[in-house]
């Protein structure tokens, strides 16, 4: 079968023995069109920034084709600053319609795309988010099937009316969870038959459990420096703990740029995600990450000053150091999260997670059992949860194998390929090696 998948990000691909520089959604392509690739022909379509001109690399047995979206960032940039102005006057547009939904997002990337899918004669298209790329596709590719894959609630978020349109064009609507999917179903009941589950992943034989002894003092976060990961409400948490643990040290990692407000924000009712307004000033990227480094001087008098390291994102093999290191992953999430990547890859490092009730992530954290999981927005829940784990060995030791296995059970990128599969092969087609899932480990 050729398969076509389509990015909306740009990727670097490993080279000399680096690894992949990528955010989520292409770590999700490349894994799974890797796979993939033992059996069919893949292509991946991503971007390429600057003055980088088009660009075929053939790697790991797929094509990957990028185009320049410099024309594209020009015209995204002008509109910017004539919303910005906008903005300023007191005007604002739909929060339900903004440009990012718009046929016009990256106009040029998504034509270039669909013309070189339809060169190609590929069968299935894997669109990654952006409902408003399928239509584009499907004008190029009559006869393919298109299966669009959220990971976000753009889908349940956005207008009905602009989606609907897009999503009719899509033979097969994915989400990396139940709680995406379910809300999905809900709101367009027409169309909940094409819809499926189609969970994320991780390499258990590369996220491994560390050798050495813990001494129950290294808290852990991974995740992008934004104000729905709920870092304000752990500064809290760890100030009230931190004179009980006072070799407690904590790392975080992510990304400085802030998801902007018209991501997160302005597309949610939920009351929780409304304030995090706070933390958006004009239109400074970095605005959350000064507001907590503020927090960590002035928490607590000051207690965590001296204790809390920024990283930014780092490579793939300095990371899966850093997880095999830390005696307590903490995800504190303050909005519905649709999945939560970095959780799994703990869990498949052995390192026990304390989490919040927050969109897919009960999914495959089970309180008590892998993990524990507090109220989103709760620093005092939040704060006994680390507590009770970095004050007991075991616990921590008991609930970080069992959460590898349950991401052995049913979170490997070999599950996601084989449900992938299933869902794009006509019934008795043989698939090659993913065939099937692999059997648990």
């Amino acid at each position: 079968m050729r398969l076509a998948f389509v990015n909306h990000s740009y990727i670097e691909l490993p080279r000399q023995g680096g690894g992949l520089n990528s955010n989520s959604i292409g770590l999700w392509n490349y894994q799974i069109a890797t796979r993939l690739a033992e059996d069919h022909d893949v292509t991946v379509y991503h971007q390429r920034r600057g003055r980088a001109a088009d660009e075929l690399v053939e790697h790991g047995g797929v094509h990957w084709q990028s185009y320049s979206v410099r024309q594209d960032e020009r015209a995204h940039k002008m509109v910017a600053r004539w919303d910005g102005l906008r903005r300023r006057m007191g005007l604002r547009g739909n929060p339900r319609r903004p440009r990012f939904a718009t046929p016009g997002h990256y106009r040029r990337y998504i034509d270039a795309v669909a013309a070189d899918i339809a060169r190609r004669e590929c069968e299935a298209v894997h669109i990654s988010n952006y409902p408003q790329f399928a239509s584009a596709v499907r004008r190029h590719n009559p006869r393919a099937k298109i299966n669009l894959h959220m990971q976000c609630d753009w889908l349940v978020q956005l207008d009905a009316d602009v989606l609907a349109p897009h999503l009719e064009r899509c033979d097969l609507i994915s989400g990396c969870s139940d709680y995406v999917v379910d809300g999905i179903r809900r709101r367009f009941p027409a169309l909940a038959d094409r819809c499926y589950t189609l969970y994320n992943g991780v390499d258990p034989t590369e996220f491994v459990p560390g050798d050495e002894a813990h001494d129950g003092s290294h808290v852990l976060f991974v995740g992008r420096l934004s104000p729905e990961k709920g870092l304000h409400t752990l500064l809290d948490a760890l100030a009230r703990i931190a004179p009980q643990h006072p070799r407690l040290r904590v790392t975080i990692v992510g990304g400085r740029v802030q998801v902007p407000y018209e991501f997160v924000v302005a597309l949610s009712d939920d009351p929780k995600v409304r304030a995090l307004a706070q933390f958006y000033a004009g239109d400074d990227p970095f605005a959350y990450e000064r507001a907590l480094h503020r927090m960590v001087e002035s928490r607590g008098d000051g207690v965590l000053r001296g204790r809390v390291e920024f990283i930014d994102h780092i490579p793939q093999p300095e990371l899966r150091q850093l997880y095999r290191g830390a005696d307590v992953f903490v995800f504190p999430s303050d909005w519905d999260e649709p999945f939560g990547m970095p959780v799994i890859e703990a869990m498949a490092s052995g390192v026990p997670v304390v989490t919040t009730q927050s969109g897919g992530i009960p999914e495959f954290v089970t309180d008590g059992v892998t993990g524990l999981v507090v109220p989103r927005a709760d620093a005092a829940a939040l704060a006994g949860a680390l507590d009770r784990l970095l004050g007991d060995a075991g616990l921590r030791r008991a609930m970080g194998a069992r959460g590898r296995q349950a991401v052995a059970d049913g979170f490997t990128w070999d599950h996601a390929t084989a449900a992938l599969l299933r869902a794009l092969l006509p019934a008795g087609t043989r698939a090659g090696r993913h065939d099937l899932d692999p059997s648990p480990t």
